[in-house]
């Protein structure tokens, strides 16, 4: 069936509804457009130029420093500057020795008494001597050792009768990490 002709009238005198959307997105993407030119402009011929006489300025002030001090001054500046470097180095690569005997106080038993002490930087490595009144305390006091968390290896070297006491020497091996974590 045909359309009526009031339809087709009615139809072909009305002008089809454009919606504004298109536009709308073309006016937002000339918006940011401007919006990010003035902001290169604003940096390229604004901020730059105010940062390079920034920085005329601070070069101006270091070579006028420069010039103040003399030379020989300079350089025994720079001989003090790594003189403290250097010390600084070395006293955060120290190993802290006194915390052995803080260690040994927690660690050794009652019935052992220490009378040679001495202790390789190098290889973290204790060398101890003692006495005690039985092998049994000394044996003791080798599986403490052995059983601390900051040792590697116990070596028990000697152990000997000498008129009532027993003499021994013994070395014990650090872990590294046990003067570094208590560097602090």
């Amino acid at each position: 069936m045909p359309l009526p002709e009031k339809v087709i009238d009615q139809l072909s005198h009305s002008s089809p509804q454009i919606s504004g959307w298109s536009w709308r997105v073309f006016i937002f993407g000339l918006f940011v457009l401007i919006i990010t030119v003035v902001f290169y402009l604003g940096l390229n011929y604004g901020y730059k130029p105010y940062l390079n006489n920034k920085i005329n300025k601070l070069e101006s002030e270091y070579q006028q420093l420069e010039k103040s001090i003399p030379i020989s001054e300079q350089s025994k500046l720079i001989s003090f500057y790594s003189q403290i470097e250097n010390i600084n180095n070395l006293v955060k690569n120290h190993k802290k020795i006194s915390i052995i005997f803080d260690w040994l106080e927690k660690n050794t038993i009652s019935e052992i008494t220490f009378n040679k002490f001495s202790f390789n930087v190098l290889n973290s490595q204790l060398n101890l001597g003692g006495i005690s009144k039985n092998q049994k305390a000394i044996i003791n006091q080798v599986l403490v050792f052995q059983r601390s968390p900051e040792v590697e290896n116990v070596v028990l070297n000697n152990m000997s009768l000498s008129q009532e006491n027993w003499q021994f020497d013994l070395v014990i091996i650090f872990k590294k990490s046990f003067f570094e974590q208590n560097q602090q």
